[in-house]
């Protein structure tokens, strides 16, 4: 886990704000958006997407990630990053490749060592390694513009292809919820790891009160399982609510309309 760093304020996360941080990431998880209940692609399908051939890993099923450049144009649509799209050093067909020869081999390696308990590197250290490759193999050179990363990219699609390893959301507005700049640096990238892994334990106790919804039908119990026994609930419903603690969810009268209609947790209303 992470030292604590003095300079740093951490941010104190209401248990309302977790309950509706909750609230917000059931919505995700059934296709919905949270701040108007339009239709989306759910949270459980991208996990579908990414997380199955990851996991097949485990025993040494899967040959190939089928993971296509159409599939990582609609995950940037998704996630909200049509920057990204127009970027000319964005390099989605040298980005899959990393995830599928250089991620995937890293990721099972460690699945190996860690079944013999013989591991030679952390699990913290292997998001960071894989974060930092897939980051710079979504990148690539254009005109001056010589170095460069995709850190936020890099992190999404890690989230749900690997719920077995402590991965975190990175985004602008979680970086704006921790007082942080853009990440665009391996040294940035590492501080912001760092500082999710503290607040994640210091707020473990509360977010193991929320437990991860079961399938829709979309993935098998067996991957369904692999999360759900490796908090890839609880940092959903974290990086949520700390965007919740600092603002950077918009619409709150309508998220509570929803949740008023979907819980009987009163207690969240305080919030707003």
């Amino acid at each position: 886990m992470a030292t604590k760093n003095k300079s740093q304020i951490f941010p104190v996360i209401t248990q309302n704000e977790f309950d509706l941080a909750d609230a917000c990431a059931r919505e995700l998880w059934r296709g919905y958006n949270y701040s108007n209940e339009s239709p989306i692609i759910s949270d459980e399908i991208l996990f579908a997407w990414f997380g199955n051939p990851f996991i097949d890993l485990q025993k040494n099923k899967a040959t190939n990630l089928h993971i296509y450049s159409e599939c990582i144009d609609r995950f940037i649509t998704i996630i909200d990053m049509p920057k990204i799209r127009n970027n000319q050093t964005l390099d989605i067909e040298n980005g899959i490749l990393t995830l599928q020869y250089i991620c995937r081999a890293d990721y099972a390696k460690w699945i190996r060592e860690n079944a013999k308990k013989t591991n030679t590197i952390s699990k913290y250290d292997l998001v960071i390694n894989m974060t930092i490759k897939t980051a710079n193999g979504f990148f690539r050179p254009y005109n001056r513009i010589r170095n460069g990363s995709f850190y936020p990219l890099a992190t999404r699609i890690l989230f749900f292809a690997a719920p077995n390893l402590p991965i975190y959301n990175l985004s602008e507005k979680i970086c704006a919820a921790l007082k942080l700049k853009p990440v665009r640096t391996e040294e940035a990238f590492i501080n912001f790891y760092h500082l999710m892994n503290k607040i994640a334990e210091d707020n473990w106790e509360k977010l193991c009160n929320y437990k991860m919804p079961l399938s829709n039908g979309n993935i098998n119990d067996k991957y369904w399982l692999i999360a759900a026994e490796n908090g890839w609930w609880q940092r959903r419903v974290l990086d949520l609510a700390l965007m919740i603690n600092k603002g950077n969810i918009k619409n709150k009268k309508f998220i509570k309309q929803i949740v008023t209609t979907k819980t009987n947790n009163l207690k969240i209303f305080n919030l707003i």
